[in-house]
Formats: structure tokens, sequence, C-alpha cells
């Protein structure tokens, strides 16, 4: 085992492969930086604590048949390395490619911010095999993807020129079961979420706003906010969808495809703008007005219900 406890910050940077065969166990009485490394337990668990703020670029950090938890009383930070290349053949345009950090537990994976602070993950690939991936932000979470980019050829009125092309690459979050409770907003873009066996349950006591992510749930999957705003969202559940919204629900470009129900119910307005729904039942919701346009909604063997205190339009709606 491996104990490193500081009273001041600690930083591990290009370590290569700082490993253990079992428990790992690291805490700053103030800040934890950890950049360009590798952290390893063969056997173990991982415990990452700092009673600061905990920043981490370019890591790579795997409980190989433990539980990897890493806790901060203040932000916990995560970024990418970016990288910058040029190309012979268009020496002045700049190509960015940026890294992923990536965090494993054989049987689980915990990040945790006090309610002094916020969870930022960019560019975080996250792994749990056999367990959970518990996600909980006191003061906001986020989770994102910096694209990288790539040269592309193409013709111009007869001229060939090059042009820099975003690659679109998720981060990806695979598990058995994904909990996630931020007591503030949650902003989710370009974020895989595949859970396998287990649930999506996702609880923002602030605003919730989502571009482009996929959910990919064998159960229920359930988003809990104050408003929830939803761009290019793919879900899809082998048991139900739930969207619970104590303000207002705005859906714009999303696909939602449930063997069971799908049940969008909003305290406020609910607006849903070209997207496609298909489930065995359909329930909306709305305690003001219910605005539906574009949306295809496709009911197999079971019934659509709607529910609205104010006024209701569909509009090339079915």
């Amino acid at each position: 085992s491996i104990q490193l406890v500081a009273d001041n910050n600690i930083r591990i940077q290009d370590s290569g492969n700082f490993s253990s065969v079992n428990d790992i166990y690291i805490q700053a009485k103030n800040d934890l930086n950890i950049e360009n490394s590798k952290i390893s337990a063969n056997q173990g668990d991982i415990n990452l604590v700092s009673n600061g703020t905990l920043n981490g670029k370019n890591i790579d950090i795997n409980s190989k048949e433990g539980t990897l938890s890493i806790q901060s009383k203040l932000d916990l930070n995560l970024v990418p390395k970016k990288e910058i290349t040029y190309d012979k053949r268009a020496p002045d345009i700049a190509v960015e490619t940026y890294t992923k950090n990536v965090l494993t537990g054989l049987n689980g994976v915990n990040l945790v911010s006090s309610d002094l602070g916020r969870i930022s993950l960019g560019n975080t690939n996250i792994n749990a095999e056999n367990g959970n991936i518990q996600i909980y932000g006191g003061n906001g979470v986020d989770l994102k993807e910096q694209l990288s980019s790539t040269l592309i050829e193409g013709d111009f009125f007869g001229r060939k020129v090059l042009w820099p092309w975003p690659i679109f690459d998720y981060s990806k979050i695979s598990s058995k079961g994904f909990y996630l409770k931020s007591n503030k907003d949650l902003n989710l873009t370009r974020t895989s979420i595949n859970i396998i066996g287990g649930e999506i349950n996702i609880d923002a006591l602030g605003e919730t706003i989502f571009v482009s992510p996929i959910l990919k749930s064998e159960k229920n999957i359930e988003i809990i906010s104050n408003n929830i705003n939803l761009t290019s969202l793919r879900a899809n559940s082998d048991q139900n969808i739930a969207l619970q919204s104590k303000g207002s629900i705005f859906s714009k470009n999303s696909t939602y495809n449930a063997k069971g129900i799908v049940s969008l119910v909003s305290d406020g307005e609910h607006i849903a703008e070209n997207n496609e729904i298909s489930s065995k039942d359909l329930y909306l919701k709305s305690n003001k007005d219910l605005n539906i346009k574009d949306t295809s909604m496709n009911t197999i063997g079971g019934k659509i219900g709607v529910e609205v205190l104010g006024t209701s339009v569909f509009e090339k709606s079915n």
C-alpha cells in the first residue's frame, strides 16, 4: 500500500506510472495537483482527497480490482492536454488535439465535491465495469468535451483548399449504474453514458442543460431538475424515460426511445420542437402551456395521455 499525506499542497507531475499492488491513499490538506501522470492499484482501492482544490490534467487513474474515489472540499477540475500541430500543406492553420482523462474503478467510481466545490470534467472517460459511477457536485457539475480537429481537403471553385474540421469524439461513461446529483446547475455536452444492468438517475437543483448527449440504459432513465433544456439529446431505455421539471422543459432535435413509458412532466411550460418519441405509453403534463411542434409521437400497443392547465398547441405533430 501507498499512503501520502501532506499538510500543504501535493503535486504529482510527469510521474510515468505511480503504482501499488494494494491500496493507494493520497491526501492534501490544501490543493492536490496531478498532471501528465498515471496512477494505478493492481488489487486495492484508490482514494484521492483534497481539502482545497483538486486539479487534474492528462491523467489516467485505474483501480484495477477495486474502487476509485476522488473527493475535494473545493472545486474538482479535470482538463485535457492541448496539443497544436501544423501540416506542411497548410503551415498557417493550427490543428488542435485534446487528450482524454481516464478514470477507472472496476467496482465503482465516486467523484465528490463539497457544497463549496464544483465538479468540472473535460474530455474525461469514466468506467466501472462491475459497479456504479456516482457524482456529487455541491456547487454544480459540468461534463463536457472539447473537440479536436483535423485538416480536410475540399474543392473551392476548382481550387483545392484545406481547412480544420472538428472530430466529434464524445466523452464516454460506462458502468452498471449512473447516479449524478448537483446542488446547483448541470451542464452536459457531447457525453455518452452507457449503462448495462442498471439505471441512469440525474438530479439537479438548478438548471439542467444538455447539448448533444447520448444516454443509454437497460433500466430507467430519470432526470429531475428545476429547468430542463435539451438540444440533440438521444435517450434509449429498455424500460422507462422520465423527465420531471419544477420549472420548464425545452426539448429540441431530441430522440426518446423506451420500451415502457416516456413521461415528460413540468410545473412550468413545456416546449418541444422537432423531436421523435417512440414508446409503449406517452404521458405529457404541464401546469402551464404545452407547445409541441414538428414532433413525431409513436406509441406501440399503448396510449398517449396529455394533462395541461394552460394552452395546448400541437403543430405539425402526430
